[in-house]
């Protein structure tokens, strides 16, 4: 889980009026501070518990998404609950089979907050995003004579050269050649 801020180091008049209400779960707050800084919202829910816990100071039971990566964990609303759900596909209601769910989340600016009016509120994207794979390095040509010379000299594969590696044509007919 994120480490929370040390304000003591940070000059009072600095701080933005939402850090006050900086919770230990994920709120719109945090998805505007990792849009701030370029982030993608896009992340793995490893797993989901039914856990006995206080959420803006009320102590209840919730779903708490818990993440593989370094963010806070998300109370799952029923609106949220009910995507996940769909991604997990089949028979699945119980919680404990949530496991290794990628989601995107987003900021909706209308959500319901509690008490009657509006509020901003994290959602789950109803589509269920796919990660792309990450393009393959491209080697420039000092690069690629290196490589070209390991293979030669059995300390590099031409395999690992021409299926890992974003070559230009003719590199990959040198490559094949050798």
């Amino acid at each position: 889980m994120a480490k929370k801020k040390d304000f003591s180091k940070i000059d009072p008049a600095l701080i933005h009026y939402k850090e006050a209400y900086k919770s230990d779960h994920l709120g719109s707050w945090d998805l505007e501070d990792m849009l701030t800084k370029g982030m993608s919202l896009i992340f793995t829910i490893k797993e989901v518990k039914f856990e006995h816990t206080a959420v803006a100071g009320k102590k209840d039971w919730y779903n708490i998404a818990y993440f593989k990566e370094d963010i806070k964990p998300l109370v799952l609303n029923s609106g949220n609950a009910d995507i996940v759900r769909s991604f997990v596909g089949g028979d699945k209601h119980q919680v404990v089979h949530w496991k290794d769910i990628l989601i995107e989340l987003y900021i909706d600016p209308r959500s319901q907050a509690v008490g009657g009016g509006t509020t901003k509120g994290v959602r789950i994207k109803r589509t269920q995003p796919t990660l792309q794979p990450k393009p393959k390095p491209s080697l420039n040509d000092e690069a690629f004579g290196r490589a070209v010379a390991a293979v030669k000299e059995g300390k590099f594969d031409k395999n690992n050269l021409l299926n890992n590696y974003a070559l230009t044509e003719a590199q990959k007919t040198e490559a094949n050649e050798l």
